[in-house]
């Protein structure tokens, strides 16, 4: 994963406050995210549940001088229809250019 210019500064000038190496910051900088990655990937196929299931998922990462990292049933739901109708058109699209 190749960081862009601005994050690889920020971490360069926080390994310098912490006074540790830049290449451990980034170790650590890339662990928290693909931590995160992970734990969303280990998340069942949203749109197959139910929103009782949905609730009972963990969906939210508390990110120190960051900031929350959330989501709900509603915007789930709005994502997925708005994906397939998008898919559908593709669809159509197509057919209609094939035909």
């Amino acid at each position: 994963m190749v960081l862009n210019v601005k994050i690889q500064k920020i971490i360069n000038q926080e390994a310098e406050k912490l006074g540790i190496p830049r290449i451990v910051a980034t170790a650590a900088y890339r662990s928290l995210w693909l931590f995160i990655k992970e734990k969303i990937g280990e998340l069942p196929e949203l749109y197959k549940i139910s929103r009782e299931d949905f609730d009972k998922l963990r969906v939210s990462f508390h990110i120190r001088e960051f900031g929350k990292i959330t989501t709900n049933y509603k915007k789930v739901k709005k994502t997925n229809q708005a994906k397939w109708i998008i898919n559908e058109r593709y669809k159509n699209k197509r057919g209609e250019a094939n035909a």
